[in-house]
């Protein structure tokens, strides 16, 4: 099952995570003065974490500091705003592997023919059974999609009995001091899955 966890901030979580067999960690760049992980603890936490894809997150509008990230990190999977997307130009899109974050399935189907590696899309505001055959079909036009705000391990289990290609995005937490942080919510969702043989 494919899973990221987002807003990592300390080798704490991203161990636990690599740990616990999740595929992808994000740093979030919300403030990208102030990231989840500052360039020096990327550097450090990287150099100690083996066998994951890192991504980044940008809900951002300056296509500058965009690019200076790429440049900078060296991250190359990003998620970005369908606004942001439709303002970047082709070479950057071709550049990274670009993640659409959607609040509303309607706007898939104007996407599937761009550069779009693939879509977030959030749960909060579908039906999800209502949903399966536009997700089915849009990973039958080679497009990867995760799913955010899907709380509960039974109802992953539920949705993938009914597309297994489907991935998942969690979020994480910050250290309230630092090698101790409050990973229980996170914790929880991925021993579940773990128990239930998903991960």
């Amino acid at each position: 099952m494919r899973i990221k966890v987002e807003g990592i901030s300390s080798l704490t979580d991203a161990r636990y995570c690599a740990g616990m067999g999740v595929e992808k960690l994000g740093v979030d760049f919300h403030d990208p003065e102030s990231p989840s992980l500052d360039l020096v603890s990327y550097q450090a936490v990287k150099a100690w974490i083996e066998g994951v894809v890192w991504t980044g997150y940008y809900p951002g509008t300056e296509v500058d500091i965009f690019q200076n990230l790429i440049k900078v990190y060296g991250i190359n999977e990003w998620s970005v705003s369908k606004s942001f997307f439709d303002s970047l130009d082709n070479q950057t899109r071709k550049d990274v592997k670009l993640y659409v974050r959607l609040n509303k399935l309607s706007e898939i189907a104007e996407l599937t023919q761009n550069e779009i590696y693939g879509f977030e899309i959030s749960t909060e505001n579908i039906s999800l059974r209502d949903s399966f055959s536009i997700l089915k079909d849009c990973i039958r036009l080679g497009k990867v999609i995760y799913l955010r705000d899907v709380k509960s391990a039974s109802k992953i289990t539920e949705i993938l009995n009914q597309i297994p290609d489907i991935g998942f995005v969690f979020n994480s937490t910050k250290e309230e001091r630092p090698g101790w942080m409050d990973l229980s919510e996170l914790q929880d969702l991925l021993e579940s899955l773990e128990n239930s043989a998903q991960i």
